[in-house]
């Protein structure tokens, strides 16, 4: 996340908490850990600037800040 805003690629967390642990399901819902792999989508979920809109310049940008943050975290 912080690669990419310093990229100038805005990216944001829709889904900070599964479902099952919000309070609005509170007693009626799993506790945590239960449910493995909705914790770990919440917890490495990023959402990207993605539209019909978006120009081939910024999806190319956007494409190229991946790449380049994904290798330097990964090397």
């Amino acid at each position: 996340k912080a690669k990419l805003h310093e990229a100038g690629v805005e990216t944001a967390i829709y889904y900070p908490e599964p479902l099952h642990l919000m309070p609005a399901l509170a007693g009626r819902a799993r506790v945590s850990g239960e449910l493995v792999e909705a914790e770990r989508a919440c917890r490495e979920g990023l959402a990207l600037p993605v539209h019909p809109w978006l120009g081939a310049g910024v999806v190319e940008r956007v494409r190229t800040a991946c790449e380049r943050a994904f290798r330097l975290s990964a090397g």
